[in-house]
């Protein structure tokens, strides 16, 4: 437990510039929630000759929409808990999260949402505070290994994890230059970890080996 609480955290920046501007425009993407509810269509006018089956049709779609809405707004609010944190607390350089054990010994992070085993969202924007540099080729591998994983690609040989990573390069690069035009990464299993990812790869292409 102290050795995890010891550990330091700090807001993964560039993903955070991401997420305001999908925010700024209304979200709706990557696994986001809209941040407006969908609004009713029209009541069907009760002089039309089909009135009854046009009103049957009418409620069918807005108890559709109602349950759309309601199931929304949950999640909503919680990538705007999310979100709030993350916008508090990237002023800091590092900053640690208290931890406790359950009866089997498994340890959980006490804060809700912005913690290290929260959603995808969470878990893009948080990076280590110390970070350490890929000095090898192995420690490169792996983090190609941990990309691929993230995009859905992992139900095969660690080597065609790397080859997925080799042979999409080119597309990394493009996410990490402009996430928001080249979308490929919203299609990913976790595409906020994926961004992250897309980041430290473009890092480590830019600027190599330590």
């Amino acid at each position: 437990i102290n050795s995890l609480q010891d550990t330091p955290w700090s807001i993964n920046e560039p993903v955070f510039e991401v997420l305001e501007i999908l925010k700024a425009q209304g979200y709706g993407c990557a696994g986001l929630p809209d941040l407006e509810d969908l609004e009713l269509p029209p009541y069907p006018d009760k002089d039309r000759e089909d009135y009854e089956s046009a009103a049957l049709q009418w409620r069918a779609t807005a108890r559709g929409i109602h349950e759309h809405n309601h199931l929304h707004l949950s999640k909503r609010l919680g990538i705007e808990q999310v979100y709030a944190v993350a916008e508090d607390f990237k002023q800091y350089d590092r900053f640690y999260f208290p931890h406790q054990l359950d009866f089997r010994g498994r340890a959980y992070p006490v804060p809700t949402g912005l913690q290290p085993q929260g959603c995808d969202l969470a878990r893009g924007l948080l990076q280590f505070a110390e970070a350490k540099p890929i000095s090898t080729p192995e420690q490169a591998r792996w983090l190609a290994i941990h990309g691929a994983n993230c995009f859905g690609v992992d139900k095969v040989s660690m080597e065609e994890r790397v080859d997925f990573v080799d042979e999409h390069g080119d597309r990394i690069l493009s996410v990490a230059t402009d996430p928001i035009e080249d979308k490929w990464w919203m299609d990913a299993d976790k595409p906020f970890q994926f961004l992250a990812f897309c980041f430290d790869w473009a890092g480590l292409m830019s600027d190599g080996y330590g």
